[in-house]
């Protein structure tokens, strides 16, 4: 995968984002596994930010925007950081 700041974005292979196999136990696993396995929802959106508040999450979101679109019209599954959008195949 390529590191590119954040207004660009790098692509991945389907590594499993929380780190672990499945059959984790979060609500965010819940969504990916289910996107993975059953393909629900149809499109995703993975914010890894970790703490934040709400009004940097807007920000973040306010100046990705675009490229998220965009990229959801070729792409299934995006990740949204602090540095980064990511792409996964």
């Amino acid at each position: 995968h390529l590191a590119v700041p954040v207004g660009q974005q790098r692509q991945r292979l389907l590594p499993h984002p929380f780190g672990r196999a499945f059959g984790g136990g979060s609500k965010d696993s819940d969504f990916y596994e289910s996107f993975i396995v059953n393909q629900k929802p149809e499109k995703l959106l993975l914010i890894s930010t970790g703490n934040i508040s709400n009004e940097e999450l807007l920000k973040l979101l306010e100046q990705n925007l675009t490229s998220i679109i965009d990229l959801f019209k070729t792409h299934s599954l995006i990740e949204l950081d602090r540095k980064d959008i990511i792409v996964y195949r």
